[in-house]
């Protein structure tokens, strides 16, 4: 019986070489590989290998560290959270123990019967009440600092940064009160420090929602950082501007000298910032 017929192939005259299932023969002897493409193309000529030297031989910029460097962890502190979520519960809360609407304070930022009104009508005419503003937002500009600059540094760098800036915030009213008191102006830098005080509850309350992005969105923190310069910037330009003219308005002594005292206070802090960035 043959073994193809009309119907199947005939395997026995494929015109192409079959490996065979015998084990390979020991090493040293020669391979039978059917029909190479040697011997039906011609062999082509190969260049040598050319070697030239690098752009970098006997540059400046040489290599200084061979072993591998690890890759910087990115991930935020858990303790940086619970600061974040700590201030602004504890500015909700004094917004809810005080009674204060936000619409009423943006009020006053611009307009003089409105704060006195607000001062009034909420009794902050006392000076305890007003001073958990500054504290809060002496802690809300020292973590932003901590984040930008000082993140490696850890929980107790962010606590002594958050004092420093507490003491010199109080300092500074202190200095502003004593001055007033020298030139028997107390009416208006009393009014100035309520001024100043309305303005950093309002720079407190948006940093407060800046932190959550400047702290984790992922290839934002340069971004963040630029728009909280900018808050930062214009709420102390309208904060200045704002407090010289409720204090020129009413203060009874020789301008020349509170515009002088003023201007020295408020901007020698700015300019050591600077310097310091």
């Amino acid at each position: 019986m043959p073994t193809t017929d009309s119907t199947t192939l005939n395997l026995s005259a494929l015109p192409f070489y079959q490996w065979e299932t015998t084990p390979l023969p020991p090493v040293g002897e020669q391979i039978d590989v059917g029909v190479t493409l040697d011997s039906i193309l011609p062999p082509r000529d190969m260049p040598d290998t050319l070697f030239r030297k690098s752009i970098f031989y006997r540059h400046s910029l040489q290599v200084q560290h061979q072993d591998l460097k690890p890759r910087p962890d990115g991930h935020t502190a858990p303790w940086i959270f619970s600061i974040i979520l700590l201030l602004s519960t504890l500015l909700c809360l004094y917004y809810r123990l005080r009674k204060i609407k936000l619409k009423s304070i943006l009020h006053a930022t611009i307009n003089r019967r409105a704060l006195e009104r607000l001062i009034r009508d909420y009794n902050l005419n006392r000076k305890f009440i007003m001073i958990p503003i500054g504290l809060l937002v002496c802690a809300t500009l020292a973590l932003v600092i901590y984040l930008a600059a000082l993140q490696d540094r850890g929980l107790g760098t962010y606590l002594l940064l958050s004092i420093a800036m507490m003491v010199a915030y109080l300092l500074r009213n202190t200095l502003f009160r004593l001055l007033a008191n020298t030139f028997e102006n107390k009416q208006a830098m009393d009014a100035y420090i309520a001024s100043n005080y309305i303005y950093h509850l309002v720079l407190a309350s948006i940093l407060a929602v800046l932190l959550y992005p400047l702290a984790y969105l992922p290839g934002g923190e340069n971004v963040m950082l630029t728009v909280i310069a900018i808050v930062v910037g214009i709420a102390f330009t309208m904060r200045f501007l704002r407090g010289v003219i409720l204090f020129l308005t009413l203060s009874s002594g020789s301008r020349f000298y509170l515009f002088y005292y003023l201007c020295i206070i408020e901007m020698i802090p700015v300019l050591v910032l600077i310097k310091w960035l």
